[in-house]
């Protein structure tokens, strides 16, 4: 099968649904083209922890597009973004209905102080593999209390609440962060496609 038949193929595939999942890994089409995401996270220097998530369509149709299509515009930058919320992600989801569906995060008096959502500084791309582990997104922690995280996602918008741009992916952790204020929260992100 040529690359272009492949392409086309996948595409197709994705418009169908002809997608699963098998433990951590998202399987596009017969071919088994495999993608697969971690989150990592951690509170005042503490041990990392690993999150798998999802990659919604949204996120997938915007790879695709931007990697295959000529003349696609790409996405200047990508953030992290934290949620409150416990509704699990889905492939549905979308930037636009990310912030209320997850219950974003985005109080600087109860949430984290910097004015948006962090960068996803990633590294450069090798082996269909890119991340943010080595520069992972830094969040100072402002509560009266105490904050409660589920989960995050990357999006690439850096406005708090943003309803625009594309939402890559998505976790819940699989038990809630509770955080104090002060705390330095760390979040990075992992994307791979396996052949």
């Amino acid at each position: 099968m040529t690359d272009q038949k492949c392409v086309e193929t996948m595409l197709r595939d994705l418009e169908k649904g002809n997608v699963s999942i098998e433990g951590e890994e998202l399987i596009i089409g017969e071919r088994g083209i495999r993608v697969q995401g971690m989150y990592v996270d951690r509170i005042n220097g503490g041990p990392w922890q690993e999150t798998p998530n999802i990659v919604p369509f949204e996120g997938l149709d915007y790879i695709l597009n931007a990697a295959l299509v000529p003349a696609t515009s790409r996405e200047a930058a990508w953030y992290l973004a934290l949620h409150s919320g416990a509704t699990a992600p889905a492939d549905a989801w979308t930037s636009d209905s990310y912030p209320s569906t997850a219950s974003e995060i985005t109080s600087n008096v109860e949430g984290y102080t910097e004015g948006t959502r962090p960068a996803w500084a990633f590294e450069p791309i090798v082996s269909g593999e890119v991340s943010s582990y080595n520069t992972p997104a830094a969040y100072t922690i402002a509560t009266a209390g105490s904050l409660v995280v589920t989960g995050a996602a990357v999006l690439s918008s850096s406005a708090k609440g943003s309803t625009s741009g594309i939402l890559l992916s998505a976790t819940n952790y699989a038990t809630a962060r509770t955080l104090s204020s002060g705390d330095n929260y760390q979040v990075g992100y992992r994307i791979k496609f396996i052949p």
